[in-house]
């Protein structure tokens, strides 16, 4: 397989914003664009530089600003132990997610995300990605027990919900409830260790983040809603929306009714049963102080 002249464009067209190569793009438009699914408007690239040198991270800083580009780092973890710096640059439409990586082969927790496209060798790379969306086969590339659960768990629900969560019926070959189940006794064995910040806290308020994200992107909410329900993907993670979720039969979410985040957040709120509503606050509240993060 080759990138199509529109590809190799958009390469073109990120390089002429950060001025530096080799780079690769990784992430949804990386697989999206080759196998024909369409994307927004949105220009939201991800891409990786195998280089963690202060210096040039300052350079690019410089030099996306001198282009207009609103810049902001934070830090990030591959697996439990690999620090990665993300340099944010958006402008307009466009938003750059620069991960300076010791290597591209930490690109990925799943094959269906571990697709890239390298720069200027206009390569390809294809972890089995491709072949996972064509045969609905889900293979996580890392060893579940030198990854964080909520970041597992996160990036599952995220593609579950983008690629059709009722085709995929395996993981690492094996009956997704099965795969779940051991990631819930990870999840559970996690939550009874000490980390650091990362780990103990910022990812787990991500992950209740992500997962209002991903319902309000999802192309079928309600079946996405009843997979999770089904296949207890929230049981150890998010228990309240869990138990929500098992409750659904007295209400219906109107998601014609609903259009942003903090409406659907609202909605769950009103529905929450008294026992459990105070602790699913809680949780509500750390997605609300979290640093530079709009509910919105």
């Amino acid at each position: 397989m080759k990138l199509s002249d529109v590809n190799i464009s958009l390469l073109y067209e990120i390089y002429s914003y950060i001025e530096y190569e080799p780079f690769c793009l990784f992430g949804g438009v990386a697989l999206d664009c080759l196998i024909n699914l369409s994307i927004d408007n949105i220009k939201d690239y991800d891409i990786g530089i195998e280089s963690v040198d202060e210096n040039l991270i300052e350079t690019m800083e410089k030099t996306l600003n001198h282009k207009g580009f609103r810049t902001k780092r934070r830090n990030y973890f591959v697996g439990i132990t690999n620090e990665v710096l993300i340099l944010q640059a958006k402008r307009d439409n466009i938003t750059l997610d620069i991960n300076f990586l010791d290597s591209f082969n930490l690109i990925g927790i799943f094959n269906i995300e571990s697709v890239y496209w390298k720069f200027p060798s206009l390569k390809i790379v294809d972890n089995n990605g491709i072949n996972g969306i064509k045969s609905c086969k889900i293979l996580l590339l890392k060893d579940i027990d030198r990854e964080n659960p909520y970041l597992i768990l996160s990036r599952l629900i995220k593609l579950l919900s983008k690629y059709d969560c009722c085709c995929f019926k395996e993981i690492n070959n094996q009956p997704i409830t099965s795969f779940i189940n051991n990631l819930n006794l990870r999840l559970s064995k996690w939550n009874e260790t000490k980390h650091c910040k990362f780990h103990e806290s910022d990812a787990k308020i991500a992950h209740y983040d992500n997962l209002f994200d991903t319902i309000m992107r999802a192309n079928n909410p309600y079946k996405m809603l009843n997979k999770i329900s089904v296949w207890k993907l929230l049981r150890v993670s998010f228990p309240e929306v869990h138990e929500l979720l098992n409750n659904k039969t007295s209400y219906i979410i109107p998601f014609n009714q609903i259009s942003t985040k903090c409406e659907l957040i609202d909605f769950f709120i009103s529905k929450m049963p008294k026992e459990i509503k105070k602790s699913f606050m809680s949780k509500i509240e750390l997605l609300k102080m979290r640093k530079n993060h709009l509910l919105r």
